[in-house]
């Protein structure tokens, strides 16, 4: 008798194992809003990466424009390609400065429209369907040399976020770089 009753307490009892098994679901379940946090921290991060990405794209493509002094001192500016569209093309507003609340609405010839993988949608003043990224510019003459200085803003945004204007919305990426003009 001593050695079947030895053999039964080896074993674990149908109480046992429900408590170790709540333990387990518990432990399980206090994990999911980690993963939850974690999923959307993950995505939060992706779309400010992409719109990083779209801003200094912009930034690229306006730095790309003609702003120079030729060899006999001329002042050269491009102030007609069409940023707005791709590919640029003639018939824009180039480096031409920008109303003073271009970075707060939508203005034509400083604001482009994406979608949620970054491609180009539209230009213009309404965001067509399946926008995700609002792309605005601002182009002003730097104050200490109007004439051979700009200052050249992007902000991107989520498409929500372009009704609210005049705060910075937390998702958005903004770049500003100030242009010299150089001999060439």
């Amino acid at each position: 008798m001593l050695r079947r009753s030895a053999r039964c307490e080896a074993g674990f009892t149908l109480a046992e194992t429900l408590v170790a098994l709540a333990i387990v679901v518990t432990a399980v379940l206090g994990l999911v809003p980690s993963f939850v946090f974690a999923t959307r921290a993950n995505e939060r991060a992706r779309a400010m990466a992409l719109a990083t990405v779209l801003a200094s794209e912009q930034i690229d493509r306006l730095r790309a424009l003609s702003w120079h002094l030729d060899p006999a001192g001329a002042r050269v500016s491009d102030i007609d390609t069409d940023l707005t569209v791709v590919p640029e093309r003639v018939g824009g507003r180039g480096l031409t400065p920008s109303p003073s609340d271009a970075l707060e609405r939508n203005v034509a010839g400083h604001c482009d429209f994406l979608d949620r993988r970054g491609r180009w949608l539209s230009g213009g003043t309404s965001p067509p369907v399946g926008t995700a990224y609002v792309r605005r510019w601002l182009i002003e003459p730097l104050a200490a040399n109007p004439a051979d200085g700009l200052v050249v803003h992007v902000r991107v945004m989520p498409a929500l976020g372009a009704v609210s204007d005049r705060r910075p919305a937390a998702d958005e990426v903004r770049i500003v770089t100030v242009r010299a003009r150089t001999t060439r």
